[in-house]
């Protein structure tokens, strides 16, 4: 039975640390341009304190690590809070996990009020492509998005529960950012 978790404490963290690790190498090509595979590491350890504006979610099958994703919350203010998809992966036969996945991260997004969740890749993008548009994304411009809203000049949520529009709010932001 699949899983899904957001790693909320470090000690969560710690727990799945040598198995996230693991998976960061089979992903080198999508930032060997940017960084090295220690470099991401690090960046991916700084998340935490990023939190509630970065997430990272695990899906375990009977205990087993089947897929993970993170996510971080941007915004532009006055007027567009997104949310972009910054890592992804999923071991051979995940079945369901990707998807259960991009559910939670759409759900964590509209809580933001964010009116878009952004994906991008830069090897592989037939592949990618399909998997993207199974999960309701379409390609806009540059990117792929899943937008969260009808009018994406609309906020995600009806009321502006949230706070930050129009309010001048300043956002904390994690070192590494």
């Amino acid at each position: 039975m699949i899983n899904i978790y957001e790693i909320e404490t470090p000690a969560q963290f710690n727990l799945l640390a040598d198995e996230l690790r693991a998976t960061i190498p089979s992903m080198a090509k999508e930032f060997e341009l940017d960084k090295t595979i220690e470099e991401a590491w690090v960046d991916l350890t700084k998340y935490l304190a990023q939190r509630p504006h970065a997430g990272i979610w695990v899906a375990l099958d009977d205990g087993a690590l089947t897929a993970w994703s993170a996510a971080k919350v941007y915004v532009d203010l006055p007027n567009t809070i997104t949310a972009a998809v910054t890592w992804a992966w999923a071991r051979a036969g995940a079945g369901e996990a990707p998807t259960m996945l991009s559910d939670v991260m759409c759900v964590w997004a509209r809580r933001h009020a964010a009116t878009a969740l952004y994906a991008a890749r830069r090897t592989r993008l037939d592949a990618y492509a399909r998997w993207v548009e199974r999960h309701g994304y379409v390609f806009d411009r540059v990117i792929f998005v899943r937008r969260l809203t009808q009018d994406a000049a609309a906020p995600a949520l009806e009321e502006d529960a949230h706070g930050i529009r129009g309010q001048g709010v300043q956002l904390p932001v994690g070192e590494g950012a």
